[in-house]
This record gives structure tokens, sequence and C-alpha cells, in this order.
């Protein structure tokens, strides 16, 4: 706009005229800076509701990630039940190549029915009384007795009990050996002090029965603990997150008081003699024989790790979990204090082949010896979270995002049970693509709020490491692993809530990586623990790798063991 002339008019009006166009000017600055304050505080509102809406899904909604309408994604449209017409143009979706599974059976589940016939059968044969033993017709008492009938089948439990078992040996005495022997009757020193240093000599001789091998060394020396008892507090506080103080009220409805305090002590002795030794040969195999491992931390509360205020420290429970293809299923539980970067650093040294973790800054140090790899899952999450309300239904940059994840998931469940070198030509034929147009989409993408950013700059951060799976068939798509194999301890912290000190932390770690490695080979918990803590003490300390081995669960005689059902 062209301003105007104002040659020829009162100094002083024309001096009000420029005052005026200062002060418009001042304003529309102001009102610009108003307009973007204004933007700011509704972005940040956005970005609060939102943060409400997922606090109250947290506590009251449902925690799943699950879409709800699986027909909207890849662009498909949703047809109306009521409605006879055809939609105007409904994309047709690509026929996934079909991927030849070889070398692979699928195990057949077992039906209600067919466990249950492996449960012991108690026959109740209730017969006819002999006075009524006559036929209601003619009275006739010669009967033939033609079998029996069965008129229900019922399912009776069996209460636990405890038994008190009482190791005798055998112990003889020889009676010859209390005159001497031969050579007594014609000594010349009997009865002086040369006889009582004498090989001849008067004397009571005892000969006392030797234990069973497996017998032979207690469980804990100077208690009453059995490898049943103490397997038993394991499983419920580690395996069914029962704590001490409520198994406590158990064992003494058995009729066998267990303090919780006797509990805690037997299992920092077990830890220190058995699981120790264990689990250090268990986490040394996962770094020797592991191309890829999954890493995850959570926090646990420590009474005895105390900040500057007074108050329990956040200390950290650390997962390493052999890969989802590695021939051995090993979880291994490492308790630090920290959560500093030189924690997996230390825990993983050595180690230099694939690990997947998500996004936190500490696994940067352990990126410079190892190949990191991102987790798909992680990202997703963070793009659904996104989502107000997590409605899949309105359009959405989250609701995108999500469909992208989903795509490259779709085919890695179709890719379940190839082998590597096929999971990596398929991906590279098939899921490669869709990882470039996701990129080329998102660099276009403006996030409207905080939620959006988030899950944006996750995503452009983490590109290399989110690509590394298109490298080696071998690398799952996500960290889903770990996570599911910490899940057992976040749900049983929610029981027994902290640990008193860190050799209880400890202790914690090394039951879980033994409950948690079983489950991982398919072992039934509770006899893979009896058989552990009935096999161990024979080796009186002397643990060599080769009898560590002997001992896990991978292990073909110990899994024959457990189906057999040692108890």
């Amino acid at each position: 706009m062209t301003r105007p002339d104002f040659t020829g008019i009162r100094p002083d009006v024309a001096e009000y005229i420029t005052s005026l166009e200062q002060d418009t000017a001042q304003k529309l600055q102001e009102l610009g800076q108003r307009d973007e304050r204004i933007a700011q505080l509704e972005t940040r509102v956005a970005d609060i509701m939102q943060m409400l809406q997922n606090l109250q899904r947290l506590y009251f909604g449902k925690k799943s990630e699950k879409i709800r309408i699986p027909a909207m994604e890849d662009g498909a449209v949703q047809l109306s039940i009521f409605s006879q017409e055809e939609p105007a143009s409904i994309s047709q979706p690509v026929e996934p190549e079909t991927v030849k599974v070889s070398g692979h059976k699928r195990k057949k589940k077992r039906t209600q029915e067919e466990i249950i016939a492996d449960l012991p059968v108690v026959v109740h044969e209730h017969k006819i009384p002999q006075d009524q033993l006559s036929c209601p017709r003619c009275g006739n008492e010669e009967l033939e007795y033609i079998g029996k009938e069965l008129v229900y089948t019922e399912y009776v439990r069996v209460p636990a009990h405890v038994d008190r078992h009482d190791h005798y040996v055998e112990k003889y005495v020889c009676h010859a050996c209390e005159e001497g022997t031969g050579a007594c009757e014609n000594c010349p020193y009997a009865g002086t002090d040369a006889c009582k240093t004498c090989a001849d000599r008067p004397r009571t001789v005892i000969i006392t029965g030797n234990l069973p091998e497996e017998y032979r060394h207690p469980f804990i020396k100077g208690s009453k603990a059995s490898s049943s008892v103490f397997s038993q507090i394991l499983y419920e506080k580690f395996e069914l997150g029962l704590p001490e103080y409520r198994q406590e009220k158990e064992w003494e409805r058995l009729g066998f008081p267990l303090s919780r305090q006797t509990m805690s002590n037997w299992i920092l002795r077990a830890d220190k003699d058995y699981m120790q030794p264990l689990t250090v040969y268990m986490l040394k195999t996962v770094k020797d024989e592991s191309n890829v491992v999954n890493c995850d931390e959570t926090p646990v509360k420590i009474l005895d790790e105390k900040t500057e205020n007074g108050n329990p420290r956040k200390c950290h429970m650390w997962v390493v979990r052999s890969g989802k293809y590695e021939p051995k299923q090993i979880v291994v539980f490492n308790y630090r204090p920290s959560r500093a970067g030189k924690v997996p650093t230390g825990i993983l040294a050595g180690y230099n082949h694939y690990f997947i973790c998500d996004g936190y800054s500490g696994y940067n140090d352990l990126g410079r010896g190892a190949i990191r790899c991102g987790c798909w899952a992680h990202l997703r999450r963070k793009f659904y979270d996104s989502i107000l309300n997590h409605n899949m239904d309105l359009p959405s940059l989250g609701r995108e995002g999500v469909r992208y994840c989903d795509r490259l998931f779709r085919i890695e469940e179709r890719l379940e049970n190839v082998d590597p070198e096929e999971r990596l030509r398929v991906r590279r034929k098939e899921s490669l693509p869709i990882v470039e147009e996701f990129y080329t989409w998102l660099e276009a993408r403006d996030p409207a709020y905080k939620g959006q950013k988030e899950a944006i700059t996750y995503a452009r951060n983490q590109k290399a490491e989110l690509m590394r799976f298109l490298d080696d068939g071998r690398i799952p798509i996500s960290n889903n692993a770990a996570e599911n194999a910490i899940r057992p301890f976040v749900i049983g912290r929610k029981n027994w809530l902290f640990c008193k000190s860190n050799d209880g932390a400890v202790a914690a770690a090394d039951a879980y990586s033994l409950v948690e490695t079983a489950k991982a080979n398919g072992l039934d918990v509770m006899k893979y623990l009896n058989y552990v803590f009935r096999k161990i003490p024979v080796a009186d300390g002397n643990l060599s790798d080769v009898f560590i081995e002997s001992l896990m669960p991978w292990n073909e005689t110990v899994r024959a063991e457990c189906q057999r059902g040692y108890i």
C-alpha cells in the first residue's frame, strides 16, 4: 500500500498521522504475536487433552493395541451391512507371495479331554448288597453277573500335604572285638598302658551305612528345607506372584509353620549356593552362542537403597533374552541399582552381534561394539497413542502410521516358520518397499501436536535401527520377546511391591531367570525347579560347566525327566 503524500499538511497533523501509523503497526505486531501464542496454547491444550485421555484409558480402559476394524486397513472401504449398493471403488488388495515352509511341523495343541486323560483314575464299585441280590419279578436268587455300568464321572481335588521324611542308616556292632583278638590271650602287656595303643586291644567296632548319593547332601545344611518345599516357594512367588506373607498362611494351614523370614533366608542362601552359578552360565551361553539377543529393563524399588531425601531409590531389573529364532531359548535377568549406559554394556561385555532394544539412549554405548536393531512395535505404539481416543475410524496421522506398521507385521506372520534365508528374501521383496514408502510419507508430515511429533521424531531418529531387520533373516521385527519375558516380573512386582535389599533383588533376578527360561523351553516350571534342586546339591559345590549344562532346560535328559513327571 502506497503511503499518502502529506505535503502541505500542518506539521502537527502530519506528526499525529505518523504516530498513529506507528501505533497501528505495533498493534498489528502484538496481534500477530498473540495469534501465535494462541496457536501454541491450542496445541498445548490438544496435547494435554491427549495425555489426559491416555491416562484415563490407562486406569479405566482396555490396554490392548488391537485395531477394532481391520477391514479399514490398506485403504479398504468398510461396507455397510444395510446397503445393497456396490461401492464406487474398492482398492484391490495385492495378493501376497506364497511362502513355502519347509522342515517344520506345527505342534498339535492338546484338547482338554486329552489333558485330563492323564489324570490318575480311582474306580468306585458300588456293589448290590447280598440280601438284595434277587430278581424283583420272580424272586430268583441265582443271578448271573454281566458287568458294570458307568453312571457319572467327577474330578476330585486332593489337598496338598507335607510329609516328614526321616533318613536313617543302619548301624552294626562287632561283639567279638570287645574281647580283643586272639593275640590278647597271651599278651604280656594286657591291662597295661601299652594295651591302650595296641591294634589288637579289646574295643567296640561299629559299622555305619552310607546314604545314597542323592540324599547324602542336604539341600541347605542345618535346616529342614528340601528341594520340593523350596521349589514350591519359588514357584508361588516368581511364577504365581504370591509374596512370602501370603505363603506363610498356606504353609501354616498345611500344618508346617514356615515364617516369611525363614523363606527369605532360604532364597538368599540357595541363590548364592545354586542359582547364581546357573544364571552366570546362562548369560555366558547367551553371549557366546546367540547371534541375536533382545534387551529390556524395568524399575524395581529397593528399600535399602535410599535417595538423598531418604526415599527408596528406583533401581532397575534388566533382561537379556536370546533371539526368537535362536536354537537355545534363554532368558537372563540382571539386577543393577542404575539405569546408566554402562550397565547394558557391562552385562553384554564381549558380545558383538545383533541386539534389539527400544530407543533408550542408554544402549548407545553397547551399540559401539554390537549391532543395534530397532523395534517396530515401539514405533507402532507411539503412533497408536497419538490417535485421539484410539479412534481408528477418523483419519489422522497416527492412524496412517499404525497402518504402515501393521502391513509389515502381517508379512512377518506369514514368515513365522520359514528359514532365515527365505525370510530375508521375502522381506527385501515385500517389506522394503513398504519401509521406503513409509519414510517418504513421513518426510512430508507436519505434526499437529506433541504426541504426533514424538512418534515422527522417534521414527526419524531410529531409521537406521528400524531398517536393520532387512539385513538378516534372524533379526525379529520387534522387541516383543523381551517385553513378554519381563512382563511376569512386572505383574509379580504389583504383588510383592519391593525388595528389601540388593541381595534380595539379585536372588529375585536369578529365580526369574530359571522360571522364564524353563517356560521359554516349554517345560513345567514346578517340575523343572524340583529337578534342578534335587540334582544340584549332589555336586557338593563342584559346579563345572559340564555339570551345569546337564541341568539346563534345553538339555534332552532334563526335558525327558520333566515330561515324565519328575516331582
